[in-house]
This record gives structure tokens, sequence and C-alpha cells, in this order.
């Protein structure tokens, strides 16, 4: 097949990223031409989309037309309300609902516009600057054009807005007050503290927040209604202010009864034991509320890996101090859902026959793993607030 008629939809294979060797298919997710070669914006089928990127045409697999799966055609349909309204009643509208936000919030000029579903599947630029770090984006994040013209965009450490150059942000750094977020400290622990934000009351740092995590959740949607939410975060002091680490959001009011919506520990901070501190905290809210609770589901590929492990961890200790315990028991002190404790022992195979009966087993790696205990955990004793 001519590399031309390869389009948007079709699935191909390439090399897999992961081992460099191995065939895998991608879905072409855009096309474009620069100079006089064809650029393919892929997708790797089966994996994160955190891979996906721009490749050039050479690399696609077209020798082989069984291997190539090309999309059925879809018929064009009509928008009934487009019909209904006419196209000057939905301008009119839009127009109107724009007003009202600027209206509401001195920012929304730059506040993010819609953009086609297909945009969305795509990251939108490539790197963003905070504090010292030059961080590769994994997602799209609906950032206003003007500002990710140049590929990265540059953030405040501590208020979190967003520049397209180096010179705006130091222009703004100059004038920012900001050394901390903008909302009550509730725990302190050594140079970690956590910040509680009304997404209500501190609308602007929250999108902001929301818009800096939307480049590291897939899944994550929320970048605008704020308000529902509140907003934990975790930072850690230096001479400068408080540097933020992570955070995690909460409905206020959660029909399903969740203690948490979304969790993102920054990548330049991970893999210190701050995602666990963050879902600490979380049950530790769900303490405080008298609450059993656990995360919305869905969990990303990367939350599903840190929340098995914290269970694991939580369920191990109340194991050492007592291994005649039922589940129910479990969930009763850890504030850990009965669902989400089966789900563990069922992931790290603890659940074995006993004759009828089902029991809790432990071999010799969860023994050892129970032997070395928590490493990252908070303390209610360091509240600064009773709730």
């Amino acid at each position: 097949m001519d590399l031309e008629n390869v389009s948007l939809g079709f699935k191909v294979p390439i090399i897999s990223p992961v081992d460099q060797t191995s065939l895998i298919k991608c879905e072409i997710i855009s096309k474009k031409t620069e100079g006089d070669r064809l650029l393919f914006y892929i997708h790797y089928l089966g994996l994160n989309r955190r891979y996906d990127k721009w490749v050039d045409g050479s690399e696609l697999i077209l020798n082989n037309l069984a291997e190539i799966e090309i999309p059925r055609k879809k018929k064009k349909t009509e928008d009934k309300k487009s019909k209904k309204e006419g196209p000057g009643e939905a301008k009119k509208e839009e127009t109107e609902d724009r007003a009202a936000q600027e209206a509401e919030n001195p920012l929304a000029s730059h506040a993010v516009v819609a953009v086609p579903d297909d945009e969305f599947r795509m990251r939108n630029f490539e790197n963003i600057f905070i504090r010292d770090y030059l961080v590769n984006t994994w997602y799209f994040s609906p950032y206003p054009k003007e500002i990710i013209k140049n590929g990265t965009v540059f953030l405040c450490e501590f208020c979190l807005f967003y520049f397209s150059t180096q010179e705006k942000l130091s222009y703004h750094c100059r004038s920012c007050e900001l050394r901390h977020p903008p909302g009550t400290k509730i725990y302190e622990e050594g140079e970690l503290s956590f910040f509680e934000i009304d997404g209500y009351v501190q609308k602007n740092y929250c999108r902001n927040l929301a818009l800096l995590s939307k480049l590291f959740l897939d899944h994550k949607s929320l970048y605008w209604d704020v308000d529902v939410f509140m907003f934990y975060v975790l930072c850690r002091k230096d001479e400068i202010g408080y540097q933020i680490v992570g955070y995690f959001s909460k409905e206020k009011v959660s029909e399903l009864g969740y203690n948490l919506a979304c969790i993102l520990t920054l990548p330049y901070e991970q893999r210190k034991g701050y995602g666990k501190i963050l879902i600490d905290f979380s049950y530790l809210l769900s303490k405080k509320d008298k609450k059993i609770a656990g995360p919305e589901k869905p969990l990303s590929d990367l939350g599903l890996l840190s929340y098995r492990s914290y269970w694991l961890e939580v369920i191990l200790e109340e194991l050492s101090q007592s291994k005649d315990i039922s589940v129910k028991a479990l969930s009763k002190k850890t504030h850990i859902t009965e669902e989400d404790i089966i789900g563990t022992l069922i992931a790290n195979k603890m659940i074995k026959y006993y004759g009828e009966d089902l029991i809790i087993a432990i071999d010799e790696n969860i023994y050892s793993k129970m032997n070395k205990g928590r490493n990252s955990k908070v303390n209610e004793a360091f509240m600064l607030i009773n709730y």
C-alpha cells in the first residue's frame, strides 16, 4: 500500500516502543506534511496513550495488506439541533455563554475553547517548565492556543498560571505574592503540609491545577467546573515557600461515597512515597467523617498500581496485629471498602480454599512484605483543624 493512501482510522503494523523489536498495531489519529515528509500521529493499540506520538511515515509497515485494517465509512448525519435552531441562534448562545464566563472570571479570556473530539486524542504540546524542571507532557490538555504555540508552557510554581515564554513567566514572578496554595493549611508534619482548597472559592487556582493535572491523567475530564470539588494539595516546604508535589480532589457531596476523584503526583516528584501519602490522607479524611470509602472508578493504570500497593500495605499492617480477622472487620478498621480489600487479596493470590471455607493465606513473599511495614503514612496527631 502507498503511504499517501494511509488515512485516519487505519490500523497498521509498527515496531513496538516497549521492546523495539516486536510488531504491534497502531491507529492513525492524524496526518500532516512537513516538507517532503508525511508524518502520522499514532496510538499504539493496547498501550497507554502516553506512548502516542508523531512518527515518520517510513516507520509504518505497509508491505502486508492482510495486516492492515481499513475503517468502515460512516454515513454522514446532520445535527438536528443546528437544523432546528439555525447557525445564527447557536452563535448567539455561544457568545452569551462566553460573556457570562468573562463577567464571572477576569481570566476567562485565557480559558480554553472547545476543540474537535479528535484533537483530545492528541498531545497538543511537548513540555512544561515548572520550578527548575522541564517535563515531557503525556496527554492533551486544553491550554489556550496562544500559550502552547512554542511547544513549551511555562508555569508559576506557586499559582500555577501559565505563560508562553520564560520572559513572561519571570515578569509574572516578580509580582506573584503566593508562596503556598491559596487555601487553609490543615496538616503539617516536618517539611510536608496539606492545604485544603475550595473549588468554588479559589476557582482560578483550582482550574490551573486541573489543567496541569490533565497533562498526566488520561481519564481526567474536569478542568473548568471545579465548584463542587475540594482540593487537597500536598506541599514540601523549602527556603522559598511551599512547593506542590501532588494533590487529590474529592466531591463535596459524593452520591456513590467516593473519597477521591483525581489524584496526581507530579512526574518529577514520583517514586518518593508521596502517592501513598496522598492516598493515606484521603482515608484519614474518611476516618474523620466516619465513612468507609474509596476512589472514583475506573482508576488509571498508574493509579490502580498505587492503590493496590497502598491497600496491600494497610491490610498487611492489620494482619500483622491479628491474623484471625474477617474482610468486614478489616474494612471497618481501615475504612477501605470490602470490594477494594477483596480485589487486593485476589490480585495478590491471598485468598485460598481451606476445605469448604475461603481463608486469607500468607506466603513467604507476602510475609516478607508484612515485616517491612508501611513506609508512607500520615498521622492524625498532626492535623491542624478538627473536622
